[in-house]
């Protein structure tokens, strides 16, 4: 049986060396033809597997090894764990390495991806590179793109003009025509569209202000908006000299809604902690209305809402501009009150 197998191995390789050699005679190239190593020339449009792959021009086919490089054009499949294509590629590269020279149309999929030119697809994997521009899908632990139009998914996210999705830790692009959704946001010129995270930084186009204001909670709030008017974040300091627990940490979201030039609705929603021995959950719900006196400076009235959750059980005992309050247990307490602020954009 064993001598059966070697012999039936000799006369393929013995097929496969006659076949390329008649294929050598028509184009006056070499071919090497073999499971190991092969080198053929360009336009040699046959299905190429083997350790290695080397084309010396342009091929269409599939190409399977384990590093597989085309100096010229390619189109098709290619899966191993190199893949390098010094021109443009269409089709699929499938590696832990894929590297396209120029432009890219299709699917890369492995731990690098990288194109050299401009990519029209979707890349996939742990650092995605498109040294010009983006048309399609980027998912990656770091996505860069020169310029994109479409959809870029990972913990960082880096462009310079984006037109569509932004989705991870860290979002940066120079020009943003479309949504950035992240924890830490960047963004040099916002051109339409909204940046939504903990933390977004806008420079043109965006919204910073310093807020001082009073509610049913605490005398004095001062707070810091950063963001853009539709949605922006901000840390606050309270302090109350009457109350039990006289100071109190929180972070809140809001947006500022233009009705005229001047006058606008400005929704917020905060939570904070009072710091004290009886520490406190305050969740606050603000449903203000403002009037710009001038370009930077504005005032801010409107009903507020608070639900109190003592994480130590101990009465709450402060009650400056409630007008209503009702405990529903021991613990939670509801109530509504009247907030008023002062609001200067920086």
């Amino acid at each position: 049986m064993k001598k059966i197998i070697f012999a039936f191995a000799i006369l393929i390789s013995m097929g496969l060396q006659t076949f390329a050699q008649s294929i050598d005679t028509l184009k006056n190239e070499p071919v090497q033809y073999y499971f190991f190593v092969n080198n053929i020339p360009s336009d040699f449009n046959y299905p190429l597997i083997g350790i290695v792959n080397n084309v010396n021009g342009n091929h269409e086919s599939v190409q399977i090894g384990f590093a597989n490089l085309t100096k010229g054009n390619f189109g098709g499949v290619q899966l191993g764990f190199a893949n390098t294509v010094n021109g443009s590629v269409w089709g699929l590269q499938n590696g832990f390495i894929n590297n396209a020279g120029s432009t890219f149309k299709g699917i890369q999929n492995g731990f690098i991806n990288n194109v050299s030119g401009s990519v029209s697809g979707f890349q996939n994997g742990f650092v995605n590179l498109a040294n010009d521009s983006l048309i399609g899908l980027q998912t990656g632990f770091v996505n860069t793109a020169k310029n994109t139009i479409g959809v870029q998914v990972g913990f960082v996210n880096l462009t310079k003009n984006m037109i569509g999705f932004q989705h991870g830790f860290v979002n940066s692009a120079k020009k943003l025509t479309g949504v950035q959704l992240g924890f830490i946001n960047s963004v040099d010129t916002l051109e339409a569209g909204v940046p939504i995270g903990f933390l977004s930084f806008v420079k043109h186009g965006g919204f910073s202000a310093l807020e001082l204001s009073t509610n049913e909670n605490y005398w004095i709030n001062l707070s810091f908006k950063i963001g853009t008017k539709a949605f922006y974040t901000f840390p606050v300091l309270s302090y109350n000299p009457d109350s039990s627990d006289r100071f109190a940490l929180g972070f809140g979201f809001g947006s500022n809604i233009s009705i005229t030039n001047k006058f606008f609705f400005n929704p917020e929603i905060s939570s904070s902690f009072a710091i004290s021995n009886n520490i406190r959950n305050i969740n606050s719900f603000n449903t203000s209305f403002g009037y710009e006196l001038t370009n930077r400076l504005a005032i801010i009235a409107g009903p507020s809402f608070t639900w109190n959750s003592p994480i130590v059980s101990t009465p709450i005992n402060n009650d400056i501009m409630w007008l209503f309050d009702h405990d529903f247990s021991f613990i939670d307490d509801f109530a509504y009150g009247f907030k008023c602020a002062v609001r200067y954009t920086l």
